[in-house]
Order: C-alpha cells, then sequence, then structure tokens
C-alpha cells in the first residue's frame, strides 16, 4: 500500500492526488498539520510534502513523485513513450516549476508576514491571471496541454491553474464593484482613484496595482 503524506489545500499534493487517481492506484493519505510537521521530517529528512512512502522507499517532491509513479507502475502512462517527447514534456514541466509557480509561492509567503504587502500580492495576482492566455494557446485545437491524452503536464499546471482562472474572476468581479462605488461616489472620491482604466484581463497582465484589485 502506498502512503502520501500531506497538507490540506496544497497544490503540490493535488499533483500526486491527480497522478494516483488516473493510475487508480490506491493510497493511504496521513494528514499533516502544517504548524507541526514532525512526521514528515521523520520520515524523510525534509519538511516539505508530499512524500510518497512505497513499501519503505521514501520519494519527496511532486516532480519526483511523478516520474517514480510512472516508473513503477506504467499503466495509464502520464509521460510519452516516445524518449524526445518525454525530454518535451520534461522540460515543459521544469519550466513551469521555474517560472510560474513562483508567483503563487510568493503570494503564501508574503500573506505569512505579520503584515503582509496587499499591493504587492495584488501585483502577483494579476500575474497569474494574466498568464492564462499562453495555457489556453497550448490547448488550441486538443484537450489536453500535451495532445489528446491527459499527462504529467496537466496534473502539474492544473492545481495552480485552477486558482489563476478563480484569481481571474475575483478581480473582475472586484473591479466591477469598485467601478460602481465610484461612478456613486462625489467627483472628489472618484478623482482619487483615477488611473484603473482599462479591461479587468489588461491590468491583470500589466499587474497594475489598483485600490480596488485586492481580493479579500
Amino acid at each position: 500500500m502506498l502512503t502520501l503524506y500531506r497538507f490540506p489545500f496544497s497544490t503540490n499534493v493535488e499533483r500526486v492526488a491527480l497522478a494516483l487517481a488516473h493510475k487508480r492506484l490506491e493510497v493511504e493519505s496521513v494528514w499533516v498539520d502544517p504548524a507541526d510537521r514532525s512526521e514528515v521530517v521523520r520520515v524523510s529528512g525534509q519538511k516539505l510534502v508530499p512524500v510518497l512512502v512505497d513499501a519503505g522507499h521514501v520519494v519527496a517532491d511532486s516532480t519526483a513523485i511523478l516520474e517514480y509513479l510512472e516508473e513503477r507502475f506504467p499503466e495509464r502512462p502520464l509521460y510519452p513513450a516516445d524518449p524526445a517527447r518525454r525530454t518535451e514534456l520534461r522540460m515543459f514541466i521544469d519550466g513551469f516549476n521555474q517560472v510560474w509557480k513562483r508567483p503563487p509561492n510568493a503570494i503564501v509567503a508574503e500573506e505569512s508576514e505579520g503584515e503582509p504587502d496587499r499591493g504587492h500580492i495584488a501585483e502577483l495576482e494579476g500575474m497569474i491571471a494574466g498568464a492564462l492566455p499562453l495555457f489556453e494557446g497550448l490547448l488550441g485545437g486538443r484537450d489536453f496541454l500535451f495532445g489528446h491524452e491527459l499527462s504529467a503536464a496537466d496534473v502539474t499546471v492544473f492545481p495552480f491553474l485552477k486558482y489563476a482562472l478563480l484569481w481571474e474572476e475575483a478581480i473582475r468581479t472586484a473591479s466591477t464593484r469598485c467601478s460602481a462605488t465610484r461612478s456613486a461616489s462625489p467627483a472628489s472620491f472618484r478623482g482619487s482613484r483615477a488611473g484603473s482604466s482599462g479591461s479587468t484581463r489588461s491590468r491583470a497582465r500589466r499587474g497594475k496595482k489598483s485600490h480596488c484589485s485586492r481580493v479579500v
């Protein structure tokens, strides 16, 4: 039986959970309190989740776990059989981890501060929402990021992009509400908040600061 050490609402854990479900593998979940990671450290020697244990073999890091599951359980594959395509997929995942994961992780880090910089968080949220068209482009004429079958690219990206969709919708809603508020307010109030013109999407792409762009 596989054992997965996990936190609630962890995007990295969700990657592994999606892969396990796709491969139809049974797993025992060990839910860990993020405030007490001693059990994770005891098992893996480090404090981050997910951690997978398979008959005493310990694997940490979501990407490493995806690779391990593919090698250990090749049925219902998540990686292409062709070596070149498999390398392309690994490069895509590495690029996503190096570039597109940074804004969500930075938001979490900023939120953990005693006095978070709300303007900086709003910029990061805009960066995430603004990246959506790039990934939508990869879905042109196909249902999945790397072709017509679910792959490790999809399980890697989806846990993060679903929040980008939520952020984009929340930013749009907040912008609409603030526009209505400004329209009903005195001119001096409206003037003090000038400079937020343009569509919600264009503001998100620029990461433009706005009194109304922070979602609470």
